[in-house]
């Protein structure tokens, strides 16, 4: 005992120690360190993220933008980069390399923080062109590329590629056209269409490289043009042939009667003039915004022009028919019109954006809303690229044409607003360009580049309203209105303090209190445990504030959120469980205290109530509780059946079933959804305001309760450890989980459309998902348990030769049992609250979808597991299996079938990847932890004792008096 107190103590004064020093280092390096750039305006800027030209997005900080643009193209948030062990030793003096050097202090690598490194990007792009930031360190992509593995003369390892080294690989890019037309080939096939080995390197790179590229491409530099202004040409180009064959077009241009006064031939030969001075220049390879503006600027009139000719002519065929007309013929005409106006209308649109692509080649830093009609549009087309938001290449670059409608768009006058965010910006590339010698001035000059866009932003929100909008969805259009100042903020801060880093890391010290917990210091190393435990969920609970504070939604929307959840509920529950002994007595008293009287609630008095406080007080404090337990109760039925909930005075449930339209009789649906709402309202009418009084009543009711035992009742928990000690365990794996793991994305993602109800996806889903932290914390106690199987004493029985089990797995059989009633109660009310949210987003109560089915499988597997231990079936050591089975049957319904199956309604947790991690954990457990404890009970054991009774504890009636009695004990 001496020699281990010794080696604690020892462990103690390291750790003070290595604390001690790494605050000198830490003040030491301080205080060496040059002075930051202060970029918190430009971090905080509010930008309309697109991927990849897709056709929804999100408002987000700058700041976070630019972490996902530096993951993509360096592989890293915050890279270290520079020309020394990038480039080979012999070529740093090259003169290529002059405007490189100027990147870097001294020519030393130097780590870049993600906004600034996007503000150098975008101000500096000629000097970047030689830096190796492109991640390529695998052996055959650098052979592609033509670049050698390592320094001749130093040995080091090459991992990066510079801009200018892929744009010059042939060899590279026709590994990546041979990809495309895999791809292609495969789509055409039906096939699925994966990339190993170099091919997946080589697709990673080609796509860092497009991105860094949309990025960098400005009007002025002649590059050629990328996939997303050939995409655009492309659909032009089919619009145009759909248009130009159109029958209408041959009327327009003919002389048939009233319609023969047009330009249309004119408008025809100046389109097909236009398509012809940009293919040309197109085959040239590379060109200037400049060089193409006048042919897209006659493009874009012209088919505005025919728009307009149709939009006249189709008006008076509506409106105006010549008598000499047959009906059937006028009929005929009105309907040509109408296909012949939708054809012109996509034209124009698409000449449009034609025009706009030699000022936006997709790149996704979107800065103010845009004057886009069909961006705006509810049931718009799944492949329109429209976007809501107008990129800061095309603001800084776009001439009065692109810019049309924009206010002051002219840039030639200085008090035009467009004019007022360029010079805002030129000032900014020139202060970050000498941050050395002028770091202030870049704050400054960030400060007013954000208040210019913000003004912007301001002054085209009016416009945007006068557009003509065919079905103008109202969500989007607030949606992508420009945030108010210091919406942004929120999420900067979450990007750096980074708290579900903090959960595990804090967790894991937790579980290293615990694990030294013994000899002397086991109990002040067990409390310290707890108090750091306590600390990890309070820095949790902090995250998940400040992602609803961003989102609006509980913050349980994706799989990651859920994978940060669930341990968070695990350490909670482990808590509560190993606190009841100083809780639970006092949460009873004040249970009692507000008890209605005269009602099956006033119980008799217990002995212990009685020796508190006389019958009076009880009685008083019944009576007083009455008008609050009422008020709460009319509120609690008022909000879920009378209050307004959804569109059309919709309330959350409903007094009487639904009835479809002109049926005398509900349906089966209908009723099995107003029964199910009835068994969710009575209970909740009745139970949640006495249980919020409770809550009230129990902070002076627990206190007075332990008054006088206080030391007694924190003697009854130190037994109970194995509680926190399995939940933190479990909690600081699940959370390092959820850091590292690849196949959850932590992004901020636009919510799916059947979520966006916060009332059924905080009801439904926090519930569904506690009781996997539930489940899950009985699995830990199991583990546990299975450890005491194969290492702990076994104890004889007295007279005879059989071997009791350990101890401490027959007192975990009861924890177990514990945290398996909690997770079938959640389970049950969250199985029920997802059948009626299910009714309010598809119609039906009950679907067989595979998230219901396997929810439903979880509870049958729970409640056969209480009944089997209850009916005395099996024993403890039963007890312990069923919980690594209704474990592992939760695992298929949290991850099984959002990442394994994929199928179903529940499209939101899909996901891929990690089945070979998940399953392989599972089958580790069982094979080498499980099977292992089988084979020794087994084997301890044998045939000879009754089963049920090999534990000690009896039967399983006798263990388990219901949840009450076992959160009790």
């Amino acid at each position: 005992m001496n020699a281990i107190r010794r080696i604690v103590c020892r462990v103690q004064t390291v750790l003070a120690a290595w604390a001690v020093l790494s605050m000198v280092a830490a003040t030491g390096a301080a205080a060496e360190e040059p002075a930051r750039l202060d970029l918190s305006a430009w971090q905080t800027l509010p930008v309309f993220y697109v991927e990849d030209g897709a056709a929804s997005g999100r408002i987000m900080p700058l700041d976070t933008l630019a972490r996902e643009l530096a993951e993509t193209i360096c592989h890293k948030q915050s890279p270290t980069l520079g020309l020394v062990d990038a480039v080979p030793a012999d070529e740093l003096a090259l003169p290529k390399y002059d405007a490189a050097r100027g990147l870097f202090v001294d020519g030393k690598p130097r780590r870049f923080s993600a906004a600034e490194l996007l503000l150098s990007w975008l101000t500096q792009p000629e000097s970047w062109e030689d830096v190796p930031l492109l991640m390529a360190k695998h052996v055959e992509l650098r052979e592609l590329l033509g670049l050698p593995l390592a320094d001749p003369k130093t040995k080091v390892k090459f991992q990066y590629a510079s801009p200018r080294q892929v744009a010059q690989a042939t060899a590279f890019w026709d590994k990546v056209a041979q990809l495309v037309e895999r791809q292609r080939q495969a789509a055409m096939d039906n096939e699925p269409f994966k990339l190993t080995g170099v091919d997946a390197r080589v697709e990673e790179l080609h796509k860092a490289y497009r991105q860094y590229r949309l990025l960098t491409t400005s009007p002025e530099r002649p590059l050629e043009r990328l996939e997303f202004s050939r995409l655009r040409m492309r659909r032009l180009v089919e619009s145009w042939g759909e248009l130009r064959g159109d029958e209408v077009m041959n009327i327009l241009g003919g002389t048939h009667q009233g319609f023969g006064d047009t330009k249309v031939p004119e408008h025809v030969a100046t389109i097909d003039a236009a398509f012809e001075e940009l293919f040309k220049l197109t085959q040239q390879g590379a060109f200037t915004a400049a060089q193409a503006e006048p042919a897209a600027v006659r493009l874009r009139n012209a088919a505005a022009a025919i728009l307009e000719v149709i939009h006249r002519q189709a008006e008076l065929v509506r409106s105006k028919p010549s008598p000499d007309w047959d009906p059937e013929q006028v009929k005929k005409l009105q309907t040509m019109f109408v296909t012949a106006q939708a054809r012109a209308q996509k034209m124009a649109e698409q000449a449009q954006r034609a025009h706009l692509s030699l000022y936006d080649d997709g790149c996704p830093l979107g800065v103010v809303p845009a004057l886009s009609g069909p961006a705006l549009e509810k049931d718009r087309d799944a492949a329109d690229d429209a976007q809501p938001w107008i990129n800061l290449p095309t603001l800084l670059g776009g001439t009065d044409a692109v810019l049309a409608g924009y206010p002051n768009a002219e840039i030639q006058y200085p008090s035009g607003q467009v004019a007022a965010v360029r010079t805002a910006y030129a000032r900014l590339a020139d202060a970050y360009r000498q941050w050395r010698t002028r770091p202030n001035d870049v704050h400054q000059a960030a400060d007013q580049f954000s208040s210019a866009l913000a003004d912007l932003g301001a002054q085209v929100e009016p416009l945007r309203r006068q557009l003509s909008i065919v079905g103008r969805d109202e969500d989007l259009f607030a949606y992508t209105a420009y945030p108010a100042p210091g919406a942004t903020a929120a999420e900067v801060r979450y990007n750096t303090v980074q708290p579900f880093l903090g959960s595990w890391v804090i967790a894991l010290l937790s579980v290293a209190c615990f694990a030294l917990s013994f000899g002397a210091w086991r109990k002040p190393l067990f409390w310290l445990g707890t108090v750091v435990m306590i600390g990890a969920l309070a820095w949790t609970a902090y995250g998940f504030y400040l992602r609803i504070l961003i989102t609006g939604w509980a913050p349980v929307t994706n799989m990651y959120e859920t994978v940060v959840y669930v341990p968070f509920v695990v350490a909670v529950l482990g808590l509560w469980f190993a606190f009841v002994p100083a809780t639970w007595e006092g949460l009873k008293n004040a249970w009692r205290g507000c008890a209605i009287p005269g009602t099956w609630e006033a119980t008799p008095l217990e002995r212990e109530q009685t020796r508190l406080a006389g019958t009076g007080f009880w009685q008083m404090c019944n009576v007083l509780c009455i008008l609050p337990r009422v008020a709460l109760m009319a509120v609690v039925f008022w909000i879920l059946t009378r209050a307004p909930y959804a569109a059309g005075g919709r309330t959350i449930l409903n007094l009487l079933p639904n009835r479809a339209v002109g049926e005398w009789l509900p349906s089966f649906n209908d009723l099995l959804t107003w029964s199910a709402g009835m068994f969710v309202l009575v209970p909740t009418v009745w139970f949640l305001p006495r249980a919020l009084v409770t809550a009230a009543l129990s902070l002076g009711m627990v206190p007075w309760t332990l008054r006088g035992h206080f030391a007694t009742a924190l003697a009854e928990i130190y037994p109970r450890r194995m509680f926190v000690m399995s939940s933190a365990l479990l909690a600081a794996v699940l959370w390092m989980v959820a850091w590292y793991a690849p196949v959850l994305d932590p992004r901020f993602t636009p919510l799916q459309p059947v979520l966006r109800d916060n009332f059924w996806l905080t009801i439904h889903v926090l519930t569904i998902v506690s009781s996997y932290g539930a489940g899950l914390l009985a699995f830990g106690l199991a583990m546990a348990a299975m450890g005491h199987y194969m290492f702990g004493a076994w104890q004889p029985v007295s007279g005879s030769s059989q071997l009791r089990p350990p101890q401490a797995a027959a007192e975990l059989a009861g924890y177990v049992y514990k945290a398996i009633q909690v997770a079938v109660l959640l389970l049950a009310a969250g199985t029920l609250l997802g059948g009626l949210w299910a009714d309010v987003s598809w119609g039906r109560f009950w679907g067989w979808d595979p998230k219901e089915v396997w929810a439903l499988i979880s509870l049958l597997t729970y409640l056969a597991i209480l009944h089997g231990r209850f009916a005395g079936w099996f024993g403890a050591f039963g007890l312990h299996l069923g919980a690594v089975l209704g474990a592992t049957v939760i695992g298929m319904s949290w991850y099984g079938v959002n990442f394994i199956l994929g199928e179903g309604l529940h499209a939101y947790g899909f996901g891929d990847g990690g089945q070979s991690y998940v399953i392989g954990a599972i089958c580790a457990a069982w094979l080498f932890w499980v099977a292992p404890a089988a084979f020794v009970y087994s084997m301890r054991t044998q045939e000879k004792q009754p089963l049920g009774t090999e534990d000690g504890l009896g039967t399983g009636a006798q263990a388990s008096t219901g949840l009450t009695a076992g959160l009790k004990s």
